[in-house]
Order: structure tokens, then sequence, then C-alpha cells
């Protein structure tokens, strides 16, 4: 018998190791020096991979190009992502660029820049970036295509008011000032010589526009298909990108969808060939007397000329878990990075069972097609609810037994112990304070960016805003439990059952108590709180973030965007520590990584932009931006005022160098990327 885990021999390892989550991997590994060398073993860290993480970026890599790195330190930069974001303890932040609008999809970020539109592969660590010049291209195709307008559109009257990226298609929603005309220009952004020419696509209406595309086809959709009710639903449109041209004459409509705000009560994504539409409410009308609440659905196969327009449903919640404040919720799809199915992500704020304090949640729910969804509702109510004596042949309730829920998937912002009057009250931001909000649930964390203004120091008139990083995370208790059968010895947790006494998977697992991360510190330097508040006030803030990244801009102007009109700098929060490696110019902390954030010390980089390599443009007005959900994948700015783009009289400037004159007469070309000349900040560890 062995005495100890380092008398296991290889193959019990190799199997107790291959079924270790990447953190439980990553544990093992540091346990001592033998197990060090052990779980370096190529084949027993590719099972891991392939069981946990195949679907993250990671994964994808090292199954897609194998020998770019190994499975083992695809798994470490897995682990060192999820415990820098599930701690609040971000490897670098740093301001990407100026623009006017951005949109952050697939690890790749595009900004408008006055006419043109940059983009750059940020989980990639590229030093180069994507320059397109869109106006021209849009100036180009209006004068070909003789259906268009006979009046055509001027630089000077044409602008962009948002940007969508997908596989290496740009997609702009371009509007004429002049006509108030709008429509999508697609430009492929493939470098291979069979790359589609760019296209235009008219638009008969923007109400709630939103856009979803991969490489072969773009959705578009609108609110604004009528009822006979007068109620309105989703025109949803699909576009051929290899063709250029409608998939149907007429959009479809999405019959009894009733959700109308994107991100809110309604999202929509591109999933494995399918476009998914999902709602989280159930009726048009408000029900007096109600018990069941479902999601809807409905799944679109991508260039479908007839799809099934059917929308199925999956129970959410019953009536009497509690009153919601509406104001919180979020809804979204994510991608399981374990299995690749489709989750359904939630935010609600509860009253639970009508109590007096509320409690915001996330709720994940696997979207899965089951035969409950086809289950034609019956006409049964709760046994001796006394609320059925009050129905009438106009009600239109729900009801369905309710379900369990299991800890895997909901996460408390605080136990109810925490909110006992007798505890410490947690730190807690208003809606209008908080920012961002989102939930990661591979590092099963609340990610908000809140605005904390500082507090006033001595002599200062008035506090200083700052933006700060707000995690609440939890981690996933031992499996392991005390017998009670057995005093001093220690079982697996066992699984819960279902309503046929079947075990439930994942059920057996626990989670400790939610902790909550502020970052940066109170007493971290005034440098930090300048690169994440460039203007010194906060404003709104548009903000998009992913699995490693949050990606922001104020709506303030700062000292250097000065000269630059409607620009404002885009921030980078990392939590990626490939990325901190990239920036060579970064300055690095005097302390340890290891030591506390009181003792923190930060050197200011003084070479930062002069104003005069700033000007990119030519001056421009400030304008009002608008709010953007951070949950769509299309972003836009409000209108600003009237700006010259001519081609022939601006000037744009990279760094210190001007724009060679060979890319007057090009549509696409390479530059530095703009980071490397704003040379602003830091990396923490």
């Amino acid at each position: 018998m062995p005495t100890s885990l380092n008398s296991l021999p290889f193959d019990l390892v190799h199997v107790i190791a291959s079924s270790l989550d990447v953190h439980d991997f990553v544990h093992l590994s540091r346990v001592s020096r033998h197990f060090q060398n052990l779980l370096q073993n190529e084949s027993m860290a590719r099972r891991t991979l392939q069981q946990t993480v195949l679907y993250t970026r990671e994964g994808q890599i090292v199954h897609d190009r194998e020998g770019y790195y190994s499975s083992r330190q695809a798994i470490e930069r897995v682990h060192s992502v999820r415990q820098s974001l599930g701690s609040a303890r971000p490897y670098s932040v740093s301001v990407l660029a100026y623009g006017e609008a951005f949109i952050y999809s697939e690890g790749v970020l595009c900004y408008v820049d006055g006419p043109l539109v940059r983009i750059i592969d940020i989980h990639g660590g590229s030093q180069v970036e994507d320059v397109v010049r869109v106006l021209t291209i849009n100036q180009r195709l209006s004068s070909r295509v003789a259906s268009e307008p006979s009046v055509l559109q001027p630089f000077d009257e044409t602008r962009i008011t948002g940007i969508s990226y997908s596989e290496r298609i740009l997609v702009c929603l371009c509007e004429s000032e002049a006509t108030n005309e709008h429509w999508l220009l697609v430009v492929d952004l493939s470098q291979h010589r069979d790359r589609r020419d760019p296209f235009r696509h008219p638009l008969t209406c923007t109400t709630k526009l939103f856009i979803r595309h991969d490489r072969s086809y773009l959705y578009y959709g609108t609110h604004s298909g009528r009822r006979s009710d007068g109620h309105h639903e989703w025109l949803i449109t699909g576009l051929d990108l290899e063709k250029g041209r409608p998939i149907t004459t007429k959009p479809f409509q999405l019959a009894d969808f009733v959700g109308s705000d994107v991100g809110s009560t309604a999202c929509f994504k591109i999933h494995e060939k399918h476009l998914y539409a999902v709602s989280n409410q159930t009726s048009f009308e408000v029900e007096e007397v109600d018990w069941t609440s479902y999601y809807h659905y409905i799944k679109i196969p991508l260039g479908d000329k007839k799809p099934d327009l059917k929308a199925h449903r999956i129970w959410q919640r019953q009536h009497g878990e509690g009153p919601i404040n509406d104001s919180w919720t979020d809804l979204s799809l994510q991608k399981d990075e374990q299995t690749n199915e489709l989750l359904i992500i939630e935010c609600r704020k509860e009253w639970l069972g009508g109590g007096s304090a509320n409690i915001r949640t996330y709720y994940t729910q696997p979207l899965r097609l089951n035969t409950e969804d086809h289950v034609v509702p019956t006409c049964h109510f709760p046994a001796d609810d006394p609320l059925t004596r009050t129905l009438d042949e106009y009600s239109k309730p729900h009801f369905s037994e309710p379900q369990k829920r299991i800890r895997k998937y909901y996460h408390h912002e605080y136990e109810q112990s925490r909110l006992d009057p007798r505890n410490s009250a947690p730190r807690d931001f208003i809606l209008a304070k908080t920012k961002f909000r989102a939930y990661n649930p591979s590092a099963m964390s609340f990610i908000d960016l809140v605005s904390d203004p500082a507090p006033v120091a001595a002599g200062s008139a008035r506090m200083r805003d700052r933006l700060r990083l707000r995690i609440a995370s939890r981690r996933q208790k031992s499996p392991l439990v005390d017998d009670p059968d057995c005093p001093g010895q220690m079982i697996l947790r066992k699984p819960e059952l279902d309503k046929n006494n079947d075990p439930i998977e994942g059920s057996e697992e626990d989670f400790h108590p939610t902790e909550i991360h502020l970052w940066p510190p109170d007493d971290a330097p005034t440098e930090i709180y300048d690169v994440l508040c460039p203007a010194g006030r906060v404003g709104n803030v548009e903000a998009i973030g992913d699995e490693r990244s949050i990606i922001y801009m104020t709506d303030a102007p700062s000292d250097a965007t000065m000269g630059r009109g409607n620009a404002r700098a885009i921030v980078m929060i990392s939590f990626d520590p490939a990325w901190g490696k990239k920036y060579k110019s970064l300055i690095m902390p005097s302390t340890r990584s290891a030591a506390p954030a009181k003792e923190m010390k930060l050197q200011l980089d003084n070479r930062s932009m002069s104003r005069k390599s700033c000007n990119r443009a030519s001056p421009r007005p400030t304008p009002e931006w608008a709010s953007s959900s951070a949950s769509a994948s299309f972003t836009f700015a409000s209108r600003p005022k009237r700006q010259r783009c001519d081609s022939d009289s601006s000037t744009t400037v990279t760094g210190t160098a001007a724009r060679r004159p060979d890319k007057e007469r090009r549509d696409m070309w390479k530059e530095d990327a703009m980071y490397l000349s704003i040379n602003r900040g830091y990396r923490l560890r």
C-alpha cells in the first residue's frame, strides 16, 4: 500500500489527473516537485484540456494548430486568466486607442477614427492593426450602383454610426445626414486573393437595430413588425455574404416572441450555424394572476429560406419566489467553454420570498431542446390556491410544476446570512453608479465597473471621480464531506435526485460563500486611477467584456483627446498574462506581484504621447454619446455635428509619422498599433 501521494504509480496518477479541471490540475502540479514533473506529461495535460477547456481560445489553438504551444502551457494560461479575474488582480491596464465608437468581439477590437475604422487582434497580442478607409469604399460603391439614390452622399454628409465584426468580416452602419438614409457596408478584411468585394445593403428601418453575422451569413433585426392587436414584433432579414444579396425577398416576423429590449428582455446570437433568439418574457399583456414564467427561444438555421419559427419554452421561475427589480435585469447567451453548448445567462435582482432585502443573482440555463418544449400547456392550476377563484374567461395564466435548481446554475451575490443587520453590511453600489455589469460562468464571477469617487482630500474643492473594478466570485468546495455514519471519515457528496429519483447531473457540486473584491485599492497610486479614468470624470460609459479583458470608453474628453474632435480614450483592463508581456513600454511595479496591494508602488510613465502626435484628425466638435448595451454586438454613437472628412484635405497621423502618400490611393493597409505610440499604461505583476 502506498503511504503517500508520491508513491502512487504513474498510471493511477494519469487517471486521477485526467479527470481534474484546470484549477485542480495546476494545484496538484504545485504540491511537490515530483508532481510538477509528472504533470508535464503532454498526454495527461491534453486529456484534461479536452475534457474541461477544449472550447476556450487556448483549447482551440492546441486542437487546430499542433505545436503552437503545449497543452500544459494552455492549461496554465487558462488558469491564470480565471484566477486573475476571480480575485480582481488584473495583469495590466492601459489606454489602447482614441476613437469615436468601438466594438470588441471575438478578441478583436474595432474602432472608428474619423473616416477610418481600425482593427486590432487583442487576444493575439498584435502590434499592428488593419486600417480601412470605409467612407472611400462607400463613395466608390455609391457611384457604381445605378439603383442607388441619384443624390450621392459626399464625405461631409456621411458618417459611421455603428460597427460589427466577426470572422474577418467588418460591417459598418452608415448614415447620410442629407437624406437621413441608412445602409450597411460589408467589407471582407481577409488577405487571400479570393477576398469578396465590399457591398452595400440599404435599410428601411433602424428601430432597435441589432446585427449578428459570421463569415457566410448576416442577420439583422428591427423591432418594427406589427401584430393584429397593435403590439410590435421583431422583423429579421438575412443576407448571404458570399452572394451579397438577401436570402429571402421579405423579412420574417418572430410571432409571439415578446422581448423587445436587446440585452434586457431579448438576446440574439449566432452559434454553430444557427441564429438563436431568446426572450425572458411570457406575454405582451400583464396577467394579474399568474404562477410561472418561461424562457422562449427560436432556433433558425443560417441560410434557410423557410425556417421553422416556432418558439420553444424552458422553465424560468415561479412568481412565488418573489418580486423582481427589472432595472437590474440582464439577458445574454454565452458559450460553455467545456461543452460548447449555449447558456442562457440572466441577472435578476429579487426580493426572495417577498423579504425586505433584494439580492442580485445570476441564473444559468443550458439551452437544450427537450420533449417538454412541445407539450401543449394544459389548464391545470395549483391545488387549493385561492387565487384560482379569481380567474375568468379572459384570464391567460401560466402554470408548471416548479423545477429543482442546483447550486451550479445559480449564483447569489450575497448569502442570506450576510444580509442580517447584525453582520457588517456588504459594499454595494446603486444602479446609476454601476457603469458595466456582466457575469463570467467559467470564473464564477460577477464583473462590475463602478463609479466610486475618491474621498475629499484636505484643501480639495470637490471629489475626484474614480472607476473601479468590483468582482464578486465564489470557489468550488471539496467534493468530500463528513461521513455521518463514521465520524472522522470523509465520503463523496451525494447528488440530488429528480422527481423520478434519478441523480441530477452536477448537483453534487457546492461552493464557498461569495467573496467581493474592489480594485484598485483606496491607497493605490493615483497614476492607475488616471489611466482607468483619463478624463478625471466618469459620465456615461460604453463597455464590453469577455473572459479575459474589459474594454471601455467614457464620454468625457481628456487632455490627450484635445484636437481629436469626437474621439475618446479606449481603455483596457486585462486579465491575460500574455498581453502584459506584449507591452514592452509598460512600467513594472517595484514590488513583487505577491505583495499586498497597499504596498504597491508604481512609477509614472513619462513617455506618453505628446499633444502634437495625438492629432490624428482635423478638429471636430465634441458630441453627446449614447449609452449602449454591453451585451449587444453592435455599437452606436449619437449624432455629432457635421464634419468634413474629405480624403484630399484630411491628415491622419500615426504616432509622430504622417501617413504616406501611397495610402491615399488605398482602401486598406496596415499600421503600427496606436497603443504603441500612446504608450500609456502599467503592467501590474
